[in-house]
């Protein structure tokens, strides 16, 4: 795993998810080491329940972490496509993707909080550890998946409303009423070039008028 921008925010829930794993990772092996042994250990009941609550927990975080890196397992043929043929259109699915997101995560944060106020004196078969704080440890990581697509948002958004305005290399009217001007200075100068390809440009018409003029000056003298 990796983190998409070096900041307190993404490094902190990385560095806590991968020391879950780490410590998921020695639990399960000291499960399968105690099972192979003739006796029973009775004091290491603990790692089978804390390698499970762990797994838990860690799902969850890893889940934020994949919708902070925009790794989350999706389907984006449409949006690969639109973001080819029309960006706008792009950037509108990604704001429409982002905000079911959103209304997911209300749910699931909203779930996981009911379950730890109802749950938090609830113990398990581990001391100091009851149902309730598990799904605190959920409800914490719903919200950094809240904030995490709040984020993308905050780059979506007005990417499209530059799309809108006009402003990411797209043509607009103005631009095309701007070019106007152009098309016309263009078409004057090809007709320009077509009389002095015909003997008629403007210095021999220039030159012509400047003769009749001092021709007539010439006979009023």
């Amino acid at each position: 795993m990796s983190v998409r921008q070096d900041g307190l925010l993404d490094t902190v829930p990385l560095y806590v998810t991968t020391g879950m794993f780490l410590l998921t990772i020695v639990l399960a092996t000291v499960q399968v080491l105690v099972r192979q042994l003739p006796i029973q250990i009775e004091f290491l009941f603990w790692t089978e329940p804390l390698a499970r609550y762990l797994l838990i927990v860690m799902t969850y975080l890893g889940t934020a972490i994949a919708v902070r890196n925009d790794e989350n397992v999706k389907i984006d043929l449409l949006q690969r496509w639109l973001q080819g043929v029309n960006p706008t259109l792009y950037h509108l699915l990604r704001i429409l993707v982002s905000a079911f997101v959103l209304y997911f995560v209300y749910a699931l944060f909203r779930g996981a909080l009911l379950g730890a106020q109802g749950a938090w004196s609830s113990g398990t078969n581990l001391p100091h550890l009851s149902y309730g704080m598990i799904h605190a440890m959920i409800a914490v990581s719903t919200i950094l998946m809240g904030i995490y697509t709040l984020f993308d948002l905050s780059t979506s958004v007005p990417a499209l409303v530059a799309r809108l305005r006009g402003q990411d290399g797209s043509t607009t009217v103005a631009d095309m009423t701007a070019d106007e001007p152009d098309a016309e200075m263009d078409a004057n100068e090809a007709s320009t070039r077509a009389k002095e390809m015909m003997g008629l440009s403007g210095d021999s018409e220039s030159a012509d008028g400047t003769d009749s003029e001092d021709q007539s000056s010439r006979d009023q003298r």
